[in-house]
């Protein structure tokens, strides 16, 4: 019982957006029986990625809602070419960002697997 009213206040926390001048498609939030919390990102690449990941690293306390919420969590992030292979999930890149609050800032790390 307890782990299904856990999923229940998962679904619910999920988020959906489209913010204009953004590749953030939409995102959700979960957080476990042991408090951390998890975010899953879906982004969609623009043609240019130079400065992109660093950008959008930088960007996500704020565009996912978690800079005064949490002072750490972890960011799946899924990346995906086009807007039709989020259908299928059929990502190009997956990252995977650990934030840990010092001060007013986030020390932000990618966990390379």
């Amino acid at each position: 019982m307890f782990r299904a009213a856990n999923k229940v206040n998962r679904i619910e926390k999920n988020k959906y957006s489209n913010p204009s001048n953004s590749s953030l498609l939409s995102y959700s939030q979960t957080t476990d029986s042991l408090g951390n919390i998890s975010f899953n990102a879906y982004y969609k690449l623009p043609q240019d990625t130079r400065q992109f990941f660093l950008n959008t690293s930088y960007n996500m306390p704020e565009k996912l809602n978690f800079e005064d919420n949490a002072d750490t969590c972890t960011v799946n992030a899924f990346f995906f070419k086009s807007i039709a292979d989020t259908v299928n999930n059929n990502y190009a890149i997956k990252k995977i960002f650990t934030f840990k609050k010092n001060d007013n800032f986030f020390d932000i790390k990618e966990i390379k697997k």
